[in-house]
């Protein structure tokens, strides 16, 4: 079984010095992009305090004498070019390509680098790569089985809605909870009604179950929404009108109501200010 992947270096009896232009990026690539702030920021951090941690490195057949593979630690790697470093500290460990995985994924976890859709595609590329099945995905990264079955549910949205969830800065539970909703048309209206509004968890189930069990929010027609641009015109009337009456010194009480099928304005005028009006 796979120890706990989280190496201790003190734990190493040998650290050794390798050139940077000896190192190569590692085999498994988790991040969609690196972060260039986060790079230079590390950078700045290394620059003053050097780097604390060493990078766990792996030989392989085909690399010439003194190159290593980068299995944890590829953000000091950048970092440390970035500033002109020559020789980065390193442990050298002799892994198999699941165990280089299993270790690059869960240093990624523990040091929380990563999205959750960036774990969930790794985690669902690891699990088709060697065959195996959560629990055991389960076992080898010493995290709970409801830890990998959420961040694999999340392979059941496809780039665009992650991408829209991440831009919106939606969380994990929201993105679960909209994985309710079967047809990707509605799902992608409740994101962008999520967003739209701000809502926290509890409002986006709430907006979920409804679009569900009463169908709000479809898209509408071409030809609808055109007439809904008109009433906005209508309705800033009604608005500018009120105003108007506000300004005369005339203080009606008005009430709106909207949803889906309809807006509807209740005014009351005082009728002291209406007399000696005729028509």
């Amino acid at each position: 079984m796979f120890i706990n992947p989280i190496f201790n270096h003190s734990k190493y009896k040998k650290i050794i010095y390798v050139d940077t232009i000896k190192l190569r990026p590692p085999q498994y690539k988790f991040r969609e992009y690196i972060d260039n702030k986060e790079i230079n920021e590390l950078a700045l951090s290394i620059k003053q305090n050097n780097i604390l941690q060493p990078l766990l490195v792996r030989k392989k057949p085909k690399f010439k004498k003194g190159e290593y593979e980068i299995i944890c630690g590829e953000r000091r790697y950048r970092a440390s070019v970035l500033i002109g470093i020559k020789k980065i500290p390193c442990i050298v460990k002799n892994l198999s390509d699941e165990n280089a995985f299993l270790y690059s994924i869960a240093d990624n976890i523990q040091q929380n680098s990563l999205s959750s859709f960036e774990i969930a595609n790794s985690l669902g590329y690891f699990k088709k790569m060697f065959h195996v099945k959560h629990s055991d995905i389960s076992d080898k990264l010493i995290k709970n089985n409801s830890f990998i079955l959420n961040k694999l549910s999340l392979l059941g949205l496809d780039k665009d809605e992650q991408k829209l969830i991440l831009e919106g800065n939606l969380t994990e539970n929201q993105a679960i909870a909209l994985l309710t909703i079967k047809d990707k048309k509605i799902r992608l209206l409740a994101i962008s009604r999520i967003i739209e509004y701000n809502l926290n968890l509890p409002q986006s189930i709430e907006l979920i179950n409804s679009m569900i069990n009463k169908g709000f929010g479809l898209p509408l027609p071409k030809e609808k929404t055109i007439i809904i641009k008109d009433i906005r015109i209508f309705v800033n009337t009604i608005n500018k009108a009120i105003s108007t009456m506000k300004q005369s010194g005339i203080t009606p009480t008005t009430n709106r109501i909207e949803n889906d099928e309809y807006i509807e304005y209740s005014i009351k005028i005082p009728k002291k200010f209406t007399r000696g009006i005729t028509a």
